[in-house]
């Protein structure tokens, strides 16, 4: 029942224009004749009705994404799952700007977003306190102090998190999530 995951699974180059469109982007140019074939007008706001947000199997090059674009997504209220990983732009900036205008999120994949950092994912629980899966591996600016906010502003609701290849996460981070999130 949701409207832009049709967009998202279906059409690679649709995403990508959903995403530019969101962040006020021009569309891209087919060349001059079907420019002059078609008026331009502005899209209607897709991603306002999008439950679940997959730019890793998209079909877009995630990696190539704007800041602007990321934080468009923010724009999405009813977002519940966003799966984001490998985004190079993704920043602590355009997290919290996700993060500030979805907070119904229960899943947000972000593995491998090096930008990332203590800043921005140690305030997803306060954001975010639906948040019960959240994949960080590989995100290697991602600390215990983090980890430990997760754990105190999520508790119990948080039922999944990985952190594999996270260096800077140690025994400390561990022992604040088992007092946290006993289950």
């Amino acid at each position: 029942g949701c409207t832009l995951r049709w967009h998202w699974r279906r059409s690679g180059a649709d995403a990508r224009a959903v995403l530019l469109a969101a962040a006020g982007a021009p569309p891209a140019r087919r060349g001059a004749r079907a420019a002059a074939a078609q008026p331009r007008r502005r899209a209607p706001h897709p991603t306002l009705a999008a439950q679940e947000l997959n730019l890793v199997s998209s079909g877009i090059e995630a990696a190539s994404l704007s800041v602007a674009a990321l934080g468009a997504i923010g724009s999405c209220a009813a977002l519940e799952k966003l799966h984001v990983s490998g985004c190079a732009a993704l920043d602590d900036g355009a997290l919290l700007a996700i993060a500030s205008g979805c907070a119904r999120l229960r899943l947000l994949a972000a593995c491998s977003c090096a930008r990332l950092t203590d800043a921005s994912v140690g305030r997803l629980g306060e954001l975010c306190p639906q948040l019960r899966l959240l994949a960080l591996a590989h995100c290697a600016r991602v600390t215990d102090d983090a980890v430990s906010a997760l754990a105190a502003a999520l508790g119990p609701t948080l039922a999944t998190l990985l952190l594999a290849r996270c260096a800077l996460v140690t025994d400390r981070a561990l022992a604040s999530l088992a007092c946290h999130c006993p289950t």
